[in-house]
């Protein structure tokens, strides 16, 4: 699998800002001008799951995937420094 680092830095960028939050499977995010603003309800799927999708989708809100992409790149570096590459 190749992790296109790029795309997911623009979609992260793109969303709406974290941290997010889930409650009653609505995913939102606490924003300056309003007290919540709702991301996706899921529960208006038919996903046995769907309270695991909304917690998942929170979890990994663009502050997180930056937070990851950044991370990812510096181990990279770690890693082409020990390696003399």
């Amino acid at each position: 699998m190749i992790i296109d680092l790029e795309a997911i830095e623009a979609a992260a960028r793109g969303a709406t800002p974290g941290p997010w939050f889930d409650a009653f499977d609505v995913v939102s995010a606490a924003t300056p001008d309003l007290d919540a603003s709702m991301i996706t309800d899921c529960s208006r799927t038919r996903w046995p799951n769907q309270g695991d999708n909304a917690h998942y989708i929170a979890t990994v809100s663009p502050d997180v995937a930056l937070a990851l992409v950044a991370e990812l790149r510096r181990l990279r570096r770690v890693v082409a420094a020990k390696d003399g590459t």
